[in-house]
Parts: C-alpha cells; structure tokens; sequence
C-alpha cells in the first residue's frame, strides 16, 4: 500500500475553496442537491454518513437533501439503471488487487447494463477510458496494472 491523499484539504476540508469553486461552477449562491441514502444503521451508506456529508457540505455552501431508503428499496433504485439517483451513498470493492477488475464495473461504458444491476452510475462511456480499461488489463505486471 502506498499512501496517497486524493483529498489533500485535510481532515476538516477546505469550505473556503469549496466556496470559490462553487462560484466559478456558476453556484456563487450556493447549490442544493439531495442525498439518497439507505435507512439501515451503521453501514456505509446510512444515515449517519448521510447526515455527516449533510453537516460538512453546508459549511461550503450546499445545501443537501436527504432521501433514505428502506434496504431493499435502496439497493434495487441505487443499481437500477432507470432510477438511479444522481447523488448516493456507496460503497465498492476490488474483486482482485488489480486496476481492470475494479476500474471496468464502474468506468467502462461497453459495462454498462441497462436492465438491471448496473454498477457505472455516472453512465460515463468515454472511448478514451474504455481503451485505457483495456491496456490496464493486458498488463502482466500487477504492481504496474
């Protein structure tokens, strides 16, 4: 494992810039998005997360809605590619230590299933990424892949 701050605001972030980024976006009065979340209690996507992002997106000037669901419910519209929320709580996991596997469920546009359990939310389908999906998956190398 190789440290590496993908976030480099620090722990508390950087409302401030959040602000300034806002502004630039063409949101200098601020935005408001809603939050769909699970209702089930102390997983990733509960409401406590929900309720945390809620808290620390305020100070930077968003203003998030909350929308919980009940399990069943939550998984079936958050994987459902006709309902899937534009802004949800998730989670994933690398099937294997590697980039293919993990990158291609859910940056691969050519994956993305549209009647049923569809893991690329964003719909993102650039050939650009699909070809570099693929070149990452040719490689031998797992410390280079």
């Amino acid at each position: 494992h190789t440290p590496y701050d993908h976030f480099p605001a620090g722990k508390t972030g950087n409302p401030e810039k959040a602000k300034e980024l806002l502004k630039e976006a063409g949101h200098g009065k601020g935005l408001t998005v809603t939050l769909t979340h699970s209702n089930a209690k102390d997983f990733q996507t509960s409401p406590e997360i929900a309720t945390a992002i809620q808290a620390a997106l305020k100070k930077a000037g968003i203003t998030v809605k909350l929308q919980g669901l009940e399990d069943n419910d939550y998984s079936d519209t958050t994987h459902d590619a006709k309902r899937t929320p534009g802004f949800f709580l998730s989670r994933w996991g690398a099937d294997w230590p590697s980039g293919g596997p993990f990158l291609a469920p859910i940056f691969d546009g050519r994956q993305i299933v549209k009647d049923g359990s569809n893991y690329n939310a964003a719909f993102l389908n650039d050939p650009e990424v699909n070809k570099e999906i693929d070149e990452i998956n040719k490689l031998t190398d797992l410390k280079a892949a």
